[in-house]
């Protein structure tokens, strides 16, 4: 099929809905006359559209084009959209001269081609035999027509509406002279939709009024997801720890607070349903259990519950209640109870650096134990406090050593002995199938911290 295909003429159609346009803020285009559109003007005209679709022998879809064309003389609506053929890229120019060659050289055919004089009833389906030139089969390639291009004729199936478009009759007489200066002059004469329905019997919508660029061949989006600046640990330290948000400097500073390593941030209020200990971590330090949020009124400091929907609004004051206080920690205890808890020492890492706030809406911070681990084996944290690497998700089912960039005796060693036609894996260029458990990395994400 590749050695056969000179040009791609068209990519078809491309649905974008609503939200697309609300999310990136874009004004609605104009959309593209497609069947579901049409069926509600047939339906808006008079038509029983659910009788149409119930009938087996009736196609609204793709109704051969006897049919697209007698509902649209009998109902007065817009022909079918799989006849309605992309006038707007066509040139007026180019319409005429497609015109032209109807009405100088056109032929009705039987189905082997041979040319007839007296052409069957109106309502039948037929082949339109035109001379082929440059000028006719740009025209039928600009408006996506289906034809077979001979050594010296172009052949178009289902060509009735196309021949009435133009402007004739089912006899391929010709309707008209000369088209109005306003057609010709239509968008400089590169848009030959106000000429099609000045000649046509019928209305012709524009099938493809909106065109969506696009490329192939993006690259492979391959990188760490991180904040910047990098930090190991969503632990808030306020204004201590300098510039970087170093967690050991903040922990022996005394600039902020007169006792070393206290600051004061905002972190979330909660409470152990076990044993009532209010703290701020998620897990009670006493008990062990998990703790819950503790909502507060901001103006009579009653305590408030959340609804069914997580809203926790104060009966008396009806404001809203907050599970988050500005709290003193002492970063000194709270390191170093870290670092025993995973058996390091402070020097077991370059620097350590944590946040100045918390901008999630109940402020938990992370265990500082967590940055500690991160900062010893040199990665950071995202924003919602996992380590992430972004690669494009392909599935891959089958591989060769040559790809990857290994040898051989990689693959043997990782359990790969034969490839996908049984043969021992000797050579770099064999394919074998991967098994369920390995998958492939990017160089970038393969790359030893």
């Amino acid at each position: 099929m590749r050695n056969g295909v000179v040009e791609v003429l068209d990519l078809g159609e491309y649905l974008v809905n609503y939200g697309e346009f609300v999310e990136n803020n874009h004004e609605l285009v104009p959309a593209s006359y497609v069947v579901e559109w049409w069926q509600q003007d047939l339906a808006a005209a008079g038509a029983d559209v659910q009788a149409l679709r119930d009938d087996p022998a009736v196609d609204l879809a793709d109704p051969p084009a006897r049919e697209a064309l007698a509902w649209a003389e009998e109902y007065d609506v817009p022909l079918h959209p799989k006849y309605t053929y992309l006038w707007h890229d066509l040139s007026v120019d180019g319409f005429e001269a497609l015109a032209d060659a109807v009405a100088s050289s056109g032929r009705f055919a039987e189905a082997d081609g041979a040319a007839i004089e007296s052409p069957p009833s109106a309502g039948s389906d037929r082949t339109l035999v035109l001379p082929k030139t440059d000028a006719v089969t740009d025209a039928l390639e600009t408006l996506v027509v289906q034809h077979t291009q001979g050594e010296e004729t172009v052949t178009v199936p289902d060509a009735v509406p196309l021949v009435r478009s133009l402007g004739f009759t089912a006899d391929l007489e010709r309707t008209w002279e000369r088209l109005s200066e306003r057609a010709r002059t239509w968008d400089d004469g590169a848009n030959s939709h106000r000429a099609v329905n000045e000649t046509a019997p019928f209305d012709l919508q524009e099938r493809a009024p909106t065109r969506v660029g696009n490329r192939m061949g993006r690259p492979e989006k391959s990188e760490s997801r991180e904040l910047s600046p990098a930090v190991h640990t969503l632990f808030p330290l306020g204004e201590a720890g300098g510039s970087q948000r170093d967690v050991s400097a903040a922990a022996r500073q005394r600039d902020v607070s007169s006792t070393p390593g206290e600051v004061e941030v905002e972190v979330a209020r909660r409470v152990c349903p076990d044993c009532a200990e209010e703290t701020f971590r998620g897990r009670c330090r006493e008990c062990g259990a998990w703790t819950k949020p503790r909502y507060v009124c901001p103006d009579c400091e009653r305590e408030v519950d959340p609804d069914e929907a997580g809203r926790a609004e104060c009966p008396r004051c009806e404001t809203l209640a907050y599970a988050t206080e500005r709290r003193s920690l002492d970063l000194d205890t709270e390191l170093r109870d870290a670092l025993d808890a995973v058996g390091e020492r402070d020097g077991s890492y370059d620097i350590l650096k944590g946040v100045k706030g918390l901008t999630s809406t109940h402020k938990l911070p992370e265990p500082i134990e967590k940055g500690v681990l991160r900062a010893k084996n040199d990665v950071s944290a995202f924003k919602d406090g996992t380590v992430r690497y972004d690669m494009t998700d392909l599935p891959v089912t089958a591989v060769r050593a040559r790809e990857l960039d290994i040898d051989v005796d990689t693959l043997r060693e990782l359990g790969y002995e034969t490839d996908i036609d049984g043969a021992p894996l000797r050579h770099d260029d064999q394919l074998v199938e991967l098994k369920l458990q390995d998958i492939v990395l990017s160089d970038g994400a393969a790359e030893p911290r």
